[in-house]
């Protein structure tokens, strides 16, 4: 990416901010991750100076834009300060890696967080003038399932699950990365883990409450690889919400096609977005239900 591009993209993020301390540290995360530090040496020690002069702990708390009751509100969001990772998460969910432009959610009532991490997701869907009726967020992560719910705390309607995803209840081990993520540690994923720890298991069929009405909801998916259990035992109780929007890991290296054919089987119009064409890589897509 080219340093004027990085420059625009960033000035984009930025605007989620509510006050301008809080633009300018959202513009300054996502040139952090943009940039090429060989050539701007300088900028990451500059974007590190000031998070260390604008934080007053580890954690760190801006003003993010968010309606609620179909109007405009500062909501607080809260990150790890010199965490990359937490970086990444709200430039991607700020930013562009999951582009709403081809969904139309201005009838949407009902989200699903499926992989919620610190929230960035769901707060990033709550800034396009919309507000959700309900919203549940899943995270098994215990350090992010904190953080998440704080972030999402000033939503009326919504709950957090302290849980992994997988095709059955009960429990599992969670391998934890260095990054902000982890995984069930019986999937094969290209990150080595820091830590292993037990974690709660709920199928994605007990999770979605029963009021939601279902062509009126849309379900989030980044959940490191179980998404190719999570699916077809969810198809299987014939739950279809309106869209499926999120990530298929190690697409080529695991047949992520077969998981597209699935999800199209069931009715569900897909678009998929092929940036690399490494084994280990993940692939975004965008599934809407036509029948």
């Amino acid at each position: 990416m080219s340093i004027r591009q990085g420059l625009l993209n960033a000035y984009g993020v930025s605007k989620s901010g509510f006050d301008l301390r809080s633009q300018t540290i959202l513009f300054l995360i996502y040139l952090h991750g943009s940039i090429n530090h060989n050539k701007w040496k300088y900028t990451e020690k500059f974007i590190r100076s000031y998070i260390d002069f604008v934080k007053s702990g580890p954690l760190l708390t801006i003003k993010v834009k968010s309606f609620q009751n179909g109007r405009l509100i500062s909501a607080p969001f809260q990150f790890r300060a010199h965490n990359f990772y937490d970086y990444q998460s709200i430039s991607e969910c700020f930013g562009s890696m999951y582009s709403m432009s081809t969904i139309d959610i201005s009838d949407m009532e009902y989200l699903i967080d499926a992989g919620g991490n610190i929230g960035a997701f769901t707060r990033s869907f709550l800034e396009s003038d919309h507000s959700f009726k309900e919203v549940v967020l899943v995270e098994p992560d215990p350090d992010n399932y904190t953080i998440m719910c704080h972030n999402t705390a000033f939503i009326e309607h919504s709950a957090c699950i302290q849980a992994a995803l997988d095709n059955k209840k009960g429990e599992a081990v969670f391998s934890k990365s260095h990054a902000n993520m982890g995984h069930l540690s019986d999937i094969d994923m290209p990150v080595s883990s820091s830590e292993s720890f037990t974690v709660k298991t709920e199928t994605l069929s007990d999770i979605i409450p029963a009021s939601f009405d279902l062509d009126k909801t849309v379900l989030k998916l980044d959940i490191e690889g179980a998404e190719y259990s999570v699916l077809p035992e969810f198809f299987q109780h014939k739950i279809y919400p309106k869209y499926i929007i999120g990530e298929i890991h190690t697409y080529l290296k695991s047949h992520g096609d077969q998981l597209i054919d699935l999800i199209k089987s069931h009715g569900y119009q897909v678009d998929v977005e092929i940036t690399r064409d490494h084994p280990d890589a993940a692939i975004q897509f965008y599934a809407r239900r036509t029948v």
